[in-house]
């Protein structure tokens, strides 16, 4: 685009959308987390993105849920040792 155009192109007569940015989750809790790795496995199966990318999003994905689940587990035991 030379900056005189906007995002959105005529074809034929009509107007067809740009394409947004997919929707991005909180990661700081392990729903967010979910709900990203199934965007993800979403955004794979409809071919909006690489299998090299799903896989490397995927570890990453699953690397910050095991560190989520640890502190909640790491603060469970905290809460315990406290209440005694």
């Amino acid at each position: 685009m030379n900056g005189n155009e906007s995002a959105d192109q005529p074809l034929e007569g009509q107007w067809l959308p740009s394409k947004s940015a997919p929707k991005r989750y909180r990661l700081t809790t392990s729903r967010g987390v979910r709900r990203e790795l199934a965007a993800l496995y979403a955004r794979l199966m409809n071919d909006e993105t690489e299998e090299s990318k799903v896989r490397t999003g995927a570890f990453v994905l699953r690397t910050l849920l095991e560190a989520i689940r640890t502190d909640e587990l790491e603060q469970r035991i905290i809460d315990l040792e406290n209440r005694q």
